[in-house]
């Protein structure tokens, strides 16, 4: 799974849905090894599932479907290496060939949100529901763009559903908060950041969001550990998503009004 981080601490995460090739006697015997190497999502296998991949397209073994799925892989490995334009014009090709293949239209719509396209990108994940009303991933990652769009009823109303048909999900939980945030309505905010980090203990993400929640519904000693946190799981996260840390960690952020509630 790909994560990119937006301000505020937005995160839309791109599940690189691979896509069973469909294997048939003859196409199998001597490229079983490219078949298992190709729809590989991680960076470091990436280069050898692009050169696997095309393996396969040119050998004229499949057509229709088939080829769609080889495409729709050789996609994943390029959104691998954040060649989202070479990845978007796999999605393309692959759709041309499947028009019912919602997983194209999923990975094609995260490409275009990771390009800031969030037009794009919600008609892409539209299609992909329509396709697959079931599609959780695809709820989500609309509820994300729907956020950068300022919507956030909307987003939040997308990442209900998300949760309803993935419960396990700690990134619907974060962008769900995130969208509470913006309306103001932290303590949902931090509740939703704490099941996030319940699914997901090493998510510094949530930790980092859940500092600035706490520090401005009144808990800076709370807000400080979870500031703290994220650093150490993820160094380079605070910066990425706008957090003012060094403010966070001066003395005046005691200065702030308490609640008189338990913090959660």
């Amino acid at each position: 799974m790909e994560r990119h981080l937006f301000p505020y601490g937005l995160v839309a995460s791109i599940v690189l849905v691979g896509v069973t090739i469909a294997i048939t006697s003859s196409s199998a015997q001597d490229l079983s090894q490219e078949i298992r190497s190709c729809g590989r999502t991680d960076r470091a296998s990436a280069d050898l599932s692009i050169i696997d991949c095309t393996t396969l397209i040119h050998s004229e073994r499949w057509k229709s479907m088939g080829l769609a799925a080889i495409f729709s892989n050789r996609g994943l490995a390029y959104v691998a290496k954040k060649d989202l334009d070479r990845a978007i014009e796999d999605y393309n090709e692959a759709i041309r060939l499947d028009p019912k293949l919602a997983a194209a239209f999923y990975n094609r719509g995260s490409a275009y949100l990771f390009k800031k396209e969030v037009d794009r990108a919600i008609r892409d994940y539209n299609e992909a529901i329509r396709l697959n009303p079931q599609y959780g991933d695809a709820f989500h990652n609309r509820g994300s763009a729907y956020f950068i769009k300022n919507d956030h009823d909307r987003a939040i109303q997308d990442c209900n559903e998300a949760i309803r048909l993935k419960p396990q999900a700690a990134d619907t939980f974060n962008t769900r908060g995130v969208a509470y945030f913006a309306k103001k309505d932290y303590d949902r905010a931090i509740g939703d950041y704490n099941e996030a980090i319940r699914l997901e203990p090493q998510y510094a993400e949530a930790f980092g969001n859940r500092c600035r929640a706490r520090a401005l519904v009144g808990h800076p000693p709370e807000a400080l550990n979870d500031c703290s946190e994220s650093m150490r799981l993820g160094p380079n996260q605070p910066e990425a998503m706008g957090l003012e840390v060094s403010s966070i960690s001066r003395a005046d952020v005691f200065k702030l009004p308490r609640r008189t509630s338990t913090p959660r």
